[in-house]
């Protein structure tokens, strides 16, 4: 893990998320999540790429798009992205959009996933055990559960990074 933390510096990473909000990125919490990390890594910049590109209040906005979606057009966006990346952050979610089966689901991520190894990217940073969406990085490291030390959200955030390798993201 030190070695892909000394590889953000100066780096530009690429968050692959669920799906953009309906309102502008820079006023949400994932977009403020994803700066700090940004400014606890070192980074130049973050980048996102979306595995839905369809904005929505909640993944429970998605449920109709199940089956409908094409991997293959999402494997060309994610590796283009990729190409440019130094990092990648896997931060989609930790399960399925509301009204996905699991397959669909499974199948999408696993078009992104492949887009990474295609790209030369042999794994993926993430929050925690799973790829939590930045919307739930605070919570998730809160004092209030224990799973990490630290007085500030930089300080447990840097601790609960992971990696895992390409073989590990997939569904």
């Amino acid at each position: 893990m030190q070695e892909v933390l000394k590889r953000c510096q100066g780096a530009q990473i690429l968050a692959i998320l669920c799906n953009p909000p309906l309102r502008q990125p820079s006023l949400t919490n994932s977009w403020r999540n994803l700066q700090t990390l940004k400014e606890v890594l070192g980074a130049q910049e973050v980048l996102i790429s979306n595995i839905i590109e369809v904005p929505s209040r909640s993944t429970e906005e998605l449920r109709h798009l199940s089956g409908l979606l094409d991997p293959e057009e999402l494997k060309m966006r994610i590796r283009s992205a990729a190409e440019s990346a130094d990092v990648t952050i896997a931060a989609w979610g930790a399960g399925a959009p509301a009204g996905w089966r699991k397959g669909h689901w499974a199948s999408m991520i696993n078009s992104a996933v492949g887009a990474l190894a295609d790209s030369g990217h042999e794994g993926a940073i993430h929050v925690g055990t799973g790829t939590r969406h930045p919307s739930r990085w605070r919570q998730y490291t809160s004092p209030i559960h224990q799973r990490y030390s630290g007085a500030s959200f930089e300080s447990r955030l840097l601790q609960s990074l992971q990696w895992s390798s390409i073989d590990l993201l997939k569904l």
